[in-house]
C-alpha cells in the first residue's frame, strides 16, 4: 500500500512509497487530478544491462535501464523502480523526474520537450529548448528572477486543447 499523496507534477498527483520531494506539495492538487503511483521496489542486486538500445516500448509498458543505478518500467498510470544497490535516492530522482517522467507523459498523449518554460504577461508562454549545457535553464531562471514565472525545468510538456491551442 502506498501512502497519502507525495505531491504533483504536470496536472498529476502522484504517490510514492518513497518521499518524492522535489515535486509539488499535495496541498495544491486538485482531487480529480489523474493519479500515478510510483513504486521503489528493493534494490536488485544483479541489474539486467541493457541491450543495444537502454530503453523500449513494450507491451507492459516503457521500459528504461540506467547503467549502474536502476530500471524503470513506465506505464500511463505507473512508474516502477528497481535500483542497483547503494545507490543514492537522489540519483535515481534525477532520472525519475527527467527521462522517465518524459516518458509517462509522452504515454499519457503529451508532447513532452527537452526544455524549460516560462509564462508571458499576455498569458502565453516561452518554451526554450536545446541540447544539455545550451543555457535552457539559466535563461529560465534569469527571466524568472524578473518577474516572469517559471512553468517547468527540463521536462516540459504541451498538450493541445479542443480549439487546437497549445498548453504549456
Amino acid at each position: 500500500m502506498l501512502p497519502n499523496p507525495c505531491g504533483t507534477a504536470f496536472g498529476l498527483r502522484f504517490h510514492s512509497n518513497r518521499p518524492l520531494p522535489e515535486l509539488s506539495a499535495v496541498v495544491d492538487a486538485d482531487a480529480d487530478s489523474p493519479l500515478v503511483t510510483v513504486d521503489w521496489a528493493p534494490p536488485e542486486p544483479e541489474l539486467p544491462l541493457p541491450g543495444p538500445k537502454p530503453f523500449r516500448l513494450t507491451d507492459a509498458g516503457f521500459e528504461l535501464a540506467v547503467p549502474d543505478l536502476c530500471n524503470f518500467l513506465i506505464t500511463p498510470s505507473s512508474i516502477g523502480i528497481a535500483p542497483a544497490p547503494g545507490v543514492d535516492e537522489r540519483s535515481i530522482r534525477a532520472y525519475l523526474l527527467g527521462s522517465a517522467m518524459g516518458a509517462l507523459l509522452h504515454l499519457r498523449g503529451l508532447t513532452v520537450f527537452h526544455g524549460s518554460a516560462v509564462a508571458l504577461p499576455d498569458g502565453t508562454a516561452a518554451v526554450f529548448c536545446g541540447q544539455s549545457t545550451a543555457g535552457k535553464s539559466t535563461l529560465a531562471a534569469t527571466l524568472a528572477a524578473r518577474g516572469y514565472p517559471a512553468l517547468a525545468d527540463d521536462v516540459t510538456a504541451v498538450r493541445l486543447d479542443p480549439d487546437g491551442r497549445a498548453w504549456c
